[in-house]
């Protein structure tokens, strides 16, 4: 059991192909921004679409997460991450991504850690049997390679995110005292990644730049590799408190954070 960090490697600056037909406000760029009120929303009439960008160098990707994902068609074939040594993709092979069973099950993180092949050309794919991809949105895509994995599991006692949800629960009574009902104010979840029995070597190869990656932008966080339903994109709350050494040999941290469950 592993914990992982993803951010979006891909900008759109980086985007080759920009010719998806979109509703109006649903531009493709709107999926690499890492806001939580946009979307990409297609309009095409196909059964499969994809963009396509370049990196500009060879570098591996091997994990692939999504946020703010709607009105999946029934006949959802994948949705999936391709690499390619050529710019006319020519031999293009599957990378990371989820079939319809996976899908349907609210998967929204994808990672293949054994993919190490670089490729500077990347397509991003949505492929149904036959339905015309006019409706569904995706807010955020995230691409990325090899973030840095958490060396050791989570300890207990911990709070898995997906179990994080927080609630406001209001009474409502007479003046005699009688019970009339209740309001329930649901806000996002509020939740604190943790780690500890961190190598003094982790941390000086990995947390300046981890550091730098979620205090700019929100990123998907998965505290179980072995659950990837309970991924969770999510940004920080407040500062980010620094690691610190709580025994001789070993650091630890804490970041708070808010965010919400891709599969609910």
């Amino acid at each position: 059991m592993s914990a992982l960090i993803v951010s979006n490697q891909i900008t759109y600056d980086l985007v080759i192909d920009n010719t998806t037909v979109v509703h109006s406000g649903g531009e493709l760029e709107n999926c690499l921004d890492g806001n939580t009120y946009t979307s990409w929303q297609p309009n095409s009439g196909n059964s499969l679409i994809n963009f396509t960008f370049d990196t500009t160098a060879m570098i591996v990707i091997n994990e692939f997460a999504l946020s703010g994902l709607e009105n999946l068609p029934s006949d959802i074939v994948h949705i999936n991450l391709w690499g390619s040594v050529s710019a006319d993709f020519s031999d293009w092979i599957p990378l990371v991504g989820a079939y319809k069973p996976e899908l349907d099950a609210g998967r929204r993180f994808y990672s293949e850690y054994d993919q190490q092949t670089p490729y500077r050309y990347y397509i991003v794919s949505i492929e149904t049997e036959t339905s015309a991809l006019n409706k569904i949105k995706v807010g955020n895509i995230l691409i990325n390679g090899n973030s840095p994995i958490f060396p050791s599991g989570v300890s207990a006692p911990y709070t898995p995110p997906k179990l994080s949800a927080k609630t406001e629960i209001l009474n409502n009574r007479t003046m005699g005292g009688n019970f009339v009902g209740r309001s329930v104010l649901s806000g996002q979840y509020d939740f604190i990644i943790k780690n500890k029995n961190i190598t003094p070597e982790w941390i000086e190869e990995n947390w300046l730049s981890l550091h730098k990656q979620i205090s700019e932008k929100p990123f998907m966080y998965l505290w179980d590799d072995t659950r990837p339903q309970d991924a969770v994109f999510c940004w920080t709350k407040g500062d980010i408190p620094p690691p610190k050494y709580d025994n001789q040999c070993y650091f630890s941290f804490s970041i708070p954070c808010n965010g919400f469950i891709e599969n609910d």
